[in-house]
């Protein structure tokens, strides 16, 4: 059980898939890791609004499913898309339904649910992004409209506030924009993978306390349609 699960965890976090390669792989689409636990994405359910599973490593080196999170019913909601955890919260996607769900880790180490975000936008939560008291929320929007990405602080009490929405003038639906999201330190990263037939570009958006915003842009020199440049992004190996 042990190495079948290690291969698992090998292929998913190594393979260069796109998010929606990623999707179609179901079991395993979306993976974090927090504080010695694994959690591991179930979203493409047709009948189900899809499931994340907990593992933790028990004493005798062997992975076990400690819990199962799912927001119940019956309708597909493709949660488990999109995860992200850091320490005592976690983030899950739930695009199908244009949700995020957060949850706080109580002191036994249990998942238990906090706040419910929504936005009246196409595959809102289908990329996510968890740094400290901010939360990154992407979209890819629809046919008929672009994507964007939601930026959220915590409160005082502990609350998801949003705070600013991300988008580029001259974006169309094709972009994807917000196909990926990343943060480091003040920078909030943005992939665009589906700019210029494919040839894709990522965004930089430096903070400057909460008024201020400075935007670069990064896009491969020598890129090819198809090339899909920003499908995945690694602020540790951006900047």
């Amino acid at each position: 059980m042990r190495q079948a699960f290690a291969a698992f965890i090998l292929v998913t976090v190594c393979t260069p898939a796109t998010l929606y390669a990623q999707y179609g792989l179901q079991f395993g689409g979306s993976v974090a890791v927090s504080d010695g636990k694994i959690l591991v994405g179930e979203a493409r359910q047709l009948l189900l609004p899809g499931s994340v599973f907990v593992y933790e490593l028990a004493e005798d080196s062997t992975w076990n499913e400690v819990q199962v999170l799912t927001p119940g019913g019956e309708v597909a909601a493709g949660f488990g898309r999109s995860l992200a955890a850091e320490h005592a919260t976690l983030a899950v996607g739930a695009p199908l339904a244009s949700e995020v769900y957060l949850y706080s880790r109580s002191e036994d180490g249990f998942w238990e649910l906090s706040e419910i975000l929504t936005r009246p936008h196409d595959q809102f939560g289908a990329s996510i992004a968890l740094k400290g008291d901010r939360l990154l929320v992407g979209t890819v929007g629809g046919t008929d409209s672009e994507g964007g990405v939601y930026l959220y602080s915590r409160d005082e009490h502990g609350l998801w506030q949003m705070t600013r929405k991300l988008s580029h003038a001259n974006a169309s639906s094709a972009d994807q924009f917000g196909h990926t999201v990343a943060i480091h330190e003040e920078d909030l990263v943005i992939g665009a993978p589906g700019w210029n037939h494919g040839r894709g570009r990522v965004f930089i958006y430096s903070l400057d306390g909460m008024s201020d915003l400075s935007v670069r842009e990064i896009q491969l020199s020598a890129g090819k349609s198809g090339n899909r440049f920003g499908s995945l992004l690694n602020p540790l190996r951006i900047f």
